[in-house]
C-alpha cells in the first residue's frame, strides 16, 4: 500500500499592502503622539516644533521605533528640569524682571494653561534662582498614550493581514 503526503503551501502574501497598513499605524500613532506633546506647550511663544522619526517598515523588521523630537533648549529645561543656578545681567549693568510669576504648567500635568508674569519690577545685579521642577512631559504622555498605541498597532496588522491575502490562512 502506498500513500503520499503533500504540503498546503500558504497562499503567496502581497507585502506592500501589508506594510503601508503598518506604516500607517505608525503615522497614526505619531500624530497622536505629536498632538499630546504640543497639547502641553500649546501655550509657548514661540511655539515648539515637533518632529517625528520612524523607521523603515521592512519585512526584516524585528521592531518598530518611533521618536517625537523637538530642538528647543526651553522644552529640555521643562521637561528635564534645571538645579538651582545664577542669572544676571547680559548686556546692562542690572537685571530686570517681574516679581510675580505663575508658570505655564507644573510636574504631573499634562496640559499648558495661560501662566502670568507681571507686578512690581524687580532689579537685582544677579542672583541666584531655584531652578525648574521638572515636568516629565515625556514620561507623562508614553504613560498615558503608550496603552492606546498598542491597539492601533493592533488594528493596523490586522488590516496589513487582510489586505496581503492572508487573512483566515
Amino acid at each position: 500500500m502506498a500513500s503520499s503526503l503533500k504540503a498546503i503551501l500558504p497562499k503567496r502574501a502581497n507585502w506592500g499592502p501589508m506594510l503601508r497598513e503598518i506604516y500607517g499605524g505608525l503615522n497614526e500613532g505619531a500624530d497622536m503622539f505629536r498632538d499630546a506633546f504640543k497639547d502641553a506647550t500649546r501655550t509657548w511663544s514661540p511655539s515648539v516644533a515637533y518632529f517625528v522619526e520612524k523607521d523603515k517598515v521592512t519585512l526584516s523588521s524585528r521592531y518598530l521605533k518611533l521618536t517625537v523630537w523637538a530642538e528647543d533648549e526651553r522644552l529640555a529645561w521643562v521637561n528635564d528640569g534645571t538645579k538651582r543656578h545664577w542669572v544676571g545681567p547680559k548686556n546692562a549693568s542690572v537685571l530686570a524682571f517681574p516679581t510675580q510669576y505663575v508658570a505655564k504648567s507644573s510636574p504631573g500635568s499634562l496640559s499648558a494653561k495661560g501662566g502670568f508674569r507681571g507686578g512690581p519690577m524687580g532689579y537685582s545685579k544677579g542672583h541666584y534662582v531655584s531652578g525648574i521642577k521638572p515636568r516629565k512631559f515625556n514620561e507623562g504622555i508614553l504613560k498615558k498614550y503608550g496603552p492606546k498605541f498598542y491597539p492601533i498597532m493592533y488594528r493596523a496588522l490586522m488590516r496589513g493581514i487582510a489586505a496581503s491575502g492572508q487573512k483566515g490562512r
